[in-house]
């Protein structure tokens, strides 16, 4: 099933990543491999070290980093940093190590950003 997932060239094949047969012991094999693709699943790896998601959290490619941003196993600092880069601050703002008073500020943001465009009535959209 993995090597059908890395050699899929389809839009759909990230539905093989929920299927129940897909391996997740051991993907942390895959943190030094040359396609950022296979680097990526290693987050779904629940043995995986945080020193080594907090690696690849670093990686050249913006998928692997994107990936690795919004994973429990980062250290609270590296998540913040994540958050000021525009290509992962998406993916670290679900991270659950995000600051409470970072979240605040988006929220604050968020109100607003819906007041100018709203012409005054506040709301806020997520997703």
């Amino acid at each position: 099933m993995l090597n059908t997932y890395l050699e899929a060239t389809t839009m759909t094949r990230c539905r093989l990543l929920t299927h129940p047969s897909f391996p997740r012991i051991g993907l942390a094999r895959l943190a030094d491999s040359p396609d950022p693709q296979a680097r990526a699943l290693v987050v779904l790896d629940p043995e995986a070290a945080p020193e080594l998601i907090e690696r690849l959290s670093n990686d050249p490619h913006p998928a692997v980093r994107g990936w690795t941003s919004k994973d429990p196993r980062l250290s609270p600092h590296r998540v913040l940093e994540l958050f000021e880069d525009p290509s992962t601050a998406g993916a670290a703002a679900a991270n659950p190590h995000l600051p409470v008073s970072v979240m605040y500020r988006i929220l604050a943001d968020a109100v607003t950003l819906a007041d100018e465009v709203l012409e005054g009535k506040p709301a806020v959209h997520l997703g």
